[in-house]
């Protein structure tokens, strides 16, 4: 199976192939697994240190997004891990960061026409991975039904940010939408990353006798540890299984 995976903002290729490598690694000394990365076409800047020391640039998103006021203002109650003793769905939290967050819905709709023409000119593929904008890209192209999308089994979001509503201006939400993603995905998340709210409304709009989760210890990111990659390499295996004549 051929995967097409997608970065994070601020990010690029490299990074990403770097995030995932041991649980790539894993997949692909049993498995005919296939990971082909692709850069975003909106440069930016790198969206750590670590990222801006470590790899070279230029760095890249698929959309472009602000937050106003965001760091003062609201960080304590959109940045949410699950250690907080908090009351607010993942949906409520996702609406107030939409109170704080504007989103540029023509490089919405122009990162899910790049990822389709991706698609035509580099496939086939069997599934998505995206890691956190890569991952909400991934679920907001699925959604919008593009047909060139229609080979897509399966996909694979890590420390995703939720998926972009039909307008471009927002996230798709479970209580709000009757949207869902209806193929087999795979979620990972992290208890102490700061954004995990999003990457819990995205697993809330996926069908749930199809979506898996697993929630690692840490933050913002895939852990290389051996129990981790066991675990989520386990996972795409599972669903790869499903596929197995692909």
């Amino acid at each position: 199976m051929r995967f097409l995976c997608l970065h994070g903002t601020g990010a690029n290729a490299d990074v990403l192939q770097t995030q995932i490598a041991a649980v790539a690694y894993d997949l692909e000394r049993d498995t005919k697994a296939i990971f082909h990365f692709v850069n975003g076409q909106l440069e930016t800047s790198p969206a750590t240190p670590t990222i801006a020391e470590t790899y070279d640039p230029p760095y890249y998103q698929y959309y472009n997004s602000t937050t106003v006021s965001y760091k003062e203002q609201h960080l304590s109650p959109v940045r949410v891990t699950s250690a907080s003793n908090d009351k607010w769905t993942a949906e409520d939290h996702m609406r107030k960061l939409s109170a704080v967050r504007s989103i540029d819905a023509k490089t919405v709709t122009d990162a899910c026409d790049f990822i389709c023409k991706i698609v035509e000119q580099e496939g086939p593929f069997d599934g998505l991975v995206g890691f956190s904008q890569g991952a909400s890209l991934a679920a907001t192209a699925l959604l919008r039904d593009a047909p060139q999308l229609k080979q897509i089994k399966c996909a694979v979001f890590i420390c995703a940010a939720a998926a972009i509503n039909s307008d471009g201006t927002g996230p798709v939400l479970a209580d709000e939408s009757p949207q869902r993603i209806k193929i087999p995905t795979v979620h990972i998340t992290g208890a102490l990353d700061p954004y995990r709210m999003g990457s819990m409304a995205l697993y809330n709009i996926c069908n749930g006798d199809k979506a898996t989760h697993f929630e690692h210890g840490k933050g913002h990111l895939l852990p290389w540890d051996k129990a981790t990659t066991k675990v989520v390499a386990g996972m795409v295996r599972e669903v790869m299984n499903k596929f197995s004549d692909t």
